[in-house]
């Protein structure tokens, strides 16, 4: 007989929000597929987190605990016909016009959505879900939606609804999968601060490094990076490798590879903001805040490894005005178009260590 998701968390019906908190994340950080390989504990992983996923909202609670007394309740007796002078005829759905508007919409929601129109396919898409049609391509749009803006609940939610209308597709139960662990990492984030503070030694290894050395320029006669020595490429190009790599494997960063569920595999728009940041990385910035506003969503992973290369562009420019030598304003202008692209490099190393989940 399965067991109900209290029993799963080895909690009471009465447990409180941090009673339940508490057991999932002592079964978490026992069976995360990152920290334990033994055999089940995969499953015991994702039956906990999709257990905690319901529990830890109130709605979903209320609603699970409406199913569970049902469940075990007596079946309702069936209530008695009303009188054939009460009796009002059903009204008659146009099915065939109704067909064709879905699959209308689910076309153009599609075409909009792989054109990376993310506002109006989520419109969409979400018009379709109110309408009570279960529809797997909109859920798993509204997942990647979910997904790219950090909201990794509502995305499980979504590819789990996606999964149950197409049984038949094991993208949606993976992605579905995915977001479950994610959600397990999030718990396990407060417990792992490595990635942090190796970041921030590596910064300040590299700014004193800077500021201390006195080495000749490499290209003197060259504008804009007159002042660059070779061990200041060396050292922006390290602090870009420790970003991505310690970031990843923290958990701050989602997998380098991960493709949207709506639509086939395209490039990550981390990796695509990489092709401009070689040229410059505040254009690519700029270009990323002003996409993002447009399409009202910004993808998590990118924000959070712009953030950190802006922050160890500062922190470089910083170790360059205390050197005698190298100009900080070149620093700051240049020095990000070396650690994104390293970061992408160092993060898409570490996420090929990590396990398969």
């Amino acid at each position: 007989m399965a067991r109900n998701h209290y029993e799963v968390l080895g909690v009471s019906r009465s447990a409180t929000d941090a009673e339940i908190k508490s057991a999932y994340r002592r079964l978490a950080l026992l069976h995360h597929p990152d920290r334990s390989s033994e055999t089940g504990s995969r499953e015991i992983f994702l039956a906990a987190t999709k257990a905690y996923e319901t529990l830890s909202d109130p709605a979903q609670r209320r609603a699970y605990d409406r199913t569970q007394i049902q469940t075990a309740g007596p079946k309702p007796t069936a209530a008695p016909k009303p009188p054939s002078s009460q009796k009002v005829k059903p009204s008659v759905q146009p099915k065939a016009s109704r067909k064709a508007q879905i699959a209308s919409d689910v076309t153009r929601m599609s075409l909009l959505y792989s054109r990376g129109q993310q506002a109006e396919a989520e419109r969409i898409a979400r018009r379709i879900v109110a309408g009570g049609d279960r529809q797997p391509l909109a859920h798993a749009i509204l997942g990647d939606v979910a997904r790219v803006r950090g909201k990794t609940r509502e995305a499980a939610r979504q590819y789990d609804l996606a999964a149950k209308a197409e049984p038949a597709n094991p993208l949606y139960r993976r992605r579905h999968e995915e977001m479950l662990a994610a959600l397990g990492s999030e718990a396990l984030q407060a417990d792992s601060p490595k990635a942090v503070v190796a970041t921030g030694g590596v910064l300040i290894a590299a700014a004193s490094y800077i500021a201390l050395s006195q080495e000749p320029p490499l290209l003197a006669s060259v504008p804009f990076i007159s002042s660059w020595t070779l061990g200041l490429v060396a050292m922006t190009f390290l602090c870009g490798i420790a970003i991505g790599a310690a970031l990843s494997v923290g958990g701050w960063l989602e997998r380098f590879t991960t493709a949207p569920a709506g639509m086939p595999a395209r490039m990550s728009p981390a990796a695509s903001l990489g092709c401009v940041a070689l040229i410059s990385f505040w254009l690519a910035a700029a270009l990323y805040g002003a996409v993002g506003t447009a399409q009202r969503g910004f993808n998590r992973s990118t924000s959070r490894l712009l953030s950190a290369t802006t922050f160890a562009v500062c922190a470089l420019s910083l170790g360059a005005a205390l050197s005698p030598g190298l100009s900080p304003f070149q620093v700051l202008l240049w020095s990000g178009n070396l650690v994104y692209p390293a970061a992408l490099c160092g993060w898409m190393v570490a996420d090929t260590f990590k396990p398969e989940r």
